[in-house]
């Protein structure tokens, strides 16, 4: 069962580095902020925006000096450790649920200081009628193929002996188990 997708889920990254602690922290809510604003100008209710991480750490550089060469406990040559300051991060992830507004949204985001597009995945907010909808043409298709397979030998089905559902990436199948043709009746 082939479904359009009719929601966009962003996944948002917004990364700020200085080596004041405070400044890094307010230029990370600063972008966060905007793109807040958008998604209000876009009429996205609070309940689709979901903050999925923040951190706060120190950042360094290394440099080699030939001249005045740094070990580590291990012997190994590590240089001098430079700090270059505080990174704050927060991970956004918003859900469109209007599909028709996705480009200027997308173009939109790209201006509140983002600093990563993580993913972007299209999706159906139908998933579970479609999944109940493939099971019931699945097992339809199963029963017709051991209809078929018996009526090859002259022979009709009887109860299902073992119903299996499994998983495969991005799908679901369901089948009657090959037990199922030991209940074969002549």
């Amino acid at each position: 069962v082939l479904i359009p997708p009719d929601e966009v889920v962003f996944s948002l990254d917004f990364t700020k580095l200085n080596k004041d602690l405070q400044l890094a922290r307010k230029q990370n809510d600063e972008s966060v902020a905007r793109m807040l604003e958008l998604a209000r100008r876009s009429s996205i209710p609070a309940k689709d925006i979901k903050t999925d991480n923040i951190s706060v750490e120190m950042k360094y550089t290394s440099i080699r000096d030939p001249k005045k060469r740094i070990f580590d406990e291990d012997g190994d040559e590590i240089g001098t450790r430079i700090f270059k300051g505080y990174e704050v991060s927060k991970s956004v992830t918003v859900r469109l649920r209007d599909i028709s507004k996705f480009e200027e949204f997308f173009g939109e985001i790209l201006n509140t200081g983002i600093t990563e597009v993580s993913s972007v995945r299209f999706e159906t907010s139908k998933l579970r009628e479609s999944k109940d909808k493939a099971r019931d043409m699945a097992m339809k298709a199963a029963r017709e193929k051991a209809v078929a397979l018996a009526g090859a030998v002259d022979q009709t089905i009887g109860k299902a002996i073992r119903i299996t559902e499994g998983n495969v990436p991005n799908t679901t199948y369901s089948n009657l188990s090959a037990n199922a043709m030991s209940n074969i009746r002549t």
